[in-house]
């Protein structure tokens, strides 16, 4: 525990707090690790308007306050932890459903699709297949919105954007992209 008595000791000891501004520091400060364990997780810091003796009594209380609190964090920070990795399981079972009712192509790209952009966040994703001949990609798009089955399938119908490579593919859709909204 690091203690400073008032605000005129703490700028003699630390001359890098004038530059914080005027009226800082205020009075007595003291500073207590925020302990798991052995591992340090930060600081817990205690100001007073004036000045202040720490008793011994006092650095105890606050060195017992600060490993509390460091274990309680980091109970936070495996629970949080836990509940990602639960999430995160959670999307591969749905993803591996949907792959496995998937019977063509089409429906497997689909699945991986929503997958991969809910499972990261993602707006949107791509899949480029290639072709039996492996001389052009086709590509999947995904997008993800209210309405993305239904653009996804009118994009699909476009003609001029089937089979094409990718370039000529986001050329010929980004004009429609632009003008989609939440209302389209």
């Amino acid at each position: 525990v690091v203690t400073v008595g008032s605000a005129e000791e703490a700028l003699e000891r630390y001359p890098l707090l004038a530059s914080f501004g005027e009226g800082y520091p205020m009075g007595a400060q003291a500073a207590a690790p925020l302990l798991a364990g052995d591992e340090l997780l930060g600081v817990l810091g205690v100001n007073f308007r004036g000045p202040r003796r720490f008793s011994l009594e006092d650095e105890s209380l606050l060195l017992a306050i600060g490993r509390q609190c460091g274990q309680a964090i980091e109970r936070a920070r495996l629970f949080e932890t836990e509940q990602r990795a639960l999430r995160r399981s959670a999307r591969l079972q749905e993803v591996t459903a949907r792959l496995a009712r998937a019977v063509t192509t089409e429906d497997a790209a689909r699945a991986i699709l929503r997958g991969a952009t809910g499972g990261v966040g993602a707006d949107a994703a791509s899949i480029a297949l290639a072709s039996d001949e492996g001389q052009s990609l086709r590509v999947t798009p995904g997008l993800v919105n209210t309405h993305h089955h239904m653009f996804q399938n009118l994009t699909r119908a476009v003609d001029s954007a089937a089979n094409v490579d990718f370039v000529t593919w986001a050329r010929t859709l980004a004009p429609g992209w632009a003008r989609m909204d939440e209302e389209a």
